[in-house]
């Protein structure tokens, strides 16, 4: 673990890649997801740090980030989940509070980013 890795994991701050592909710019996990972003189309390939807000990781079953809840915190209207990925050691995830659903430690889930460019 380097030594920056718990301030990252505070700011949900993911070590990924800017590649270059034939049909644009695309922001590469370390566990191959690739998030496409035209907007990035003139930049230069180059390691980057992704922030993604906790409410943009919308649980997905077609998903294609896995994840498994280390801690939850529940704050009223809504509940903080701290899951563990393969890009990332803890990433802060935050949904709107139900009674329907109690999900504990341990629990695997798939989530879709909805970051768009």
């Amino acid at each position: 673990m380097s030594l920056w890795q718990p301030l990252l994991d505070a700011l949900n701050l993911i070590p990924a890649k800017l590649t270059k592909r034939s049909d644009g710019a695309y922001i590469v996990f370390s566990d191959g997801y690739a998030l496409p972003m035209p907007t990035l189309d003139q930049a230069k390939e180059q390691d980057i740090l992704v922030s993604i807000r906790p409410e943009e990781f919308i649980k997905d079953e077609s998903g294609d980030i896995e994840g498994i809840i280390s801690d939850s915190v529940y704050l009223g209207l809504t509940t903080e989940y701290f899951v563990e990925t393969v890009f990332s050691s803890k990433i802060q995830v935050s949904e709107e509070s139900t009674f329907e659903e109690d999900l504990q430690k341990g629990i695997e889930f798939v989530y879709e980013s909805i970051l768009k460019s």
